[in-house]
């Protein structure tokens, strides 16, 4: 399972939709969410490009939308030389999976501080993605 993204949209890693139960298959997404922050912690843009789905949509507050892993990484490269010391804090608060377990939406909130020795300026508000099975 990929993130495809709004933050939206990810696809299977070739698998058809899960046979596990719906908590379960939250928990995965979950800690494939926890797997993309620690990636971002890193700036680790491999870790992080490779959650994407080759078709992946960003779309980020007043900007138009980032189509594809290629797109992605060159917009968060630059971010990342122009802010040396960035945090990006994100935690899903819901993950619903749809009782066909092929998608699911998680919804989170997030904290982006450009600079960690200037605490008091940063970005903060909501994100929502939406994962999806599909075969290869």
């Amino acid at each position: 399972m990929r993130l495809l993204t709004v933050r939206l949209l990810a696809r299977a890693a070739g698998r058809a939709a899960p046979t596990v139960g719906r908590a379960a298959e939250a928990d995965r997404i979950r800690a494939l969410e926890d797997q993309w922050r620690d990636a971002a912690a890193r700036r680790d843009f491999a870790g992080m490009v490779a959650m994407y789905a080759p078709d992946t949509r960003e779309m980020l507050a007043g900007m138009p939308a980032i189509v594809g892993r290629d797109s992605f990484e060159a917009f968060f490269r630059p971010l990342q030389a122009q802010h040396p010391r960035f945090v990006y804090r994100f935690a899903p608060d819901t993950i619903d999976v749809a009782a066909s377990g092929d998608l699911a939406v998680a919804r989170g909130t997030y904290r982006f501080t450009p600079d960690s020795l200037v605490p008091e300026a940063y970005d903060a508000g909501e994100f929502g993605g939406v994962w999806k099975h599909e075969a290869r």
